[in-house]
């Protein structure tokens, strides 16, 4: 079986190194100098190979010594994140969630479900942020996010995407539009009319793109805006 070293001991060869000193090495970890010692001493006995020169009060790294140090750094800070993460995942809904969506969501959807979130989560703080999908998962990607609610952007892999709703997209039109008096007349009219519709940046816009070159609607330029409250 091979063997694996104990984690105590690589952090004692890490901070003996990075301080050039068992006395500094010591200090940093909370333990005695005759602990550091005894540690360096067991693993260099493990490992059948010396790590370390000391001369005198001096500490010096051997050509095995940086082999080891550049492999149990990485592995010290992969099993730091995993304690963190996991930690993270004790403490969730006692701290701060940082939710993008676009503003259409942040304007009708977001409110109404904030309330039951505080009750569920009276100890965490959501903190959202209003922007387009794809900057906002960019930003996700970037971990300056918790999570994205929006529509997903069409080239995206599914993995991380979770479903929650569906939607449905229509045209609004005054009661006293010919549309809303007969619906049947929107595909044989609608290069008649100019519509507004949300940013072009969006995927909202996109998908409104798509459908209209699927129907053949390319009459009038639409009139482009993007803010919510402005078209409403």
């Amino acid at each position: 079986m091979d063997w694996v070293p104990d984690l105590r001991q690589l952090r004692a060869f890490v901070a003996v190194v990075e301080e050039g000193s068992f006395t500094l090495a010591a200090r940093r970890i909370f333990v005695t100098q005759s602990a550091v010692s005894h540690s360096l001493r067991t693993l260099e006995e493990q490992l059948s190979c010396r790590l370390l020169d000391r001369t005198g009060k001096r500490v010096a790294v051997t050509a095995e010594g940086e082999l080891l140090l550049r492999r149990c750094k990485r592995v010290i800070f992969e099993l730091e994140q995993a304690s963190r993460d996991l930690d993270g995942l004790r403490r969730w809904g006692q701290t701060r969630i940082r939710i993008g969506a676009p503003h259409s969501l942040c304007h009708f959807l977001i409110p109404s479900v904030l309330r039951e979130f505080r009750d569920c989560f009276p100890r965490c703080e959501p903190v959202i942020e209003a922007g387009d999908t794809t900057v906002l998962l960019d930003r996700l990607s970037g971990a300056d996010l918790d999570l994205v609610v929006g529509l997903k952007p069409r080239g995206r892999g599914e993995e991380g995407y979770r479903p929650m709703f569906k939607d449905r997209l229509a045209f609004v039109v005054s009661p006293f539009h010919p549309w809303a008096v007969d619906p049947s007349q929107v595909l044989t009219t609608i290069n008649d009319h100019q519509f507004i519709i949300y940013a072009k940046a969006t995927e909202t816009h996109r998908l409104i793109e798509e459908w209209l070159e699927q129907k053949g609607g390319r009459g009038k330029k639409p009139l482009v805006l993007g803010d919510m409250q402005a078209i409403k």
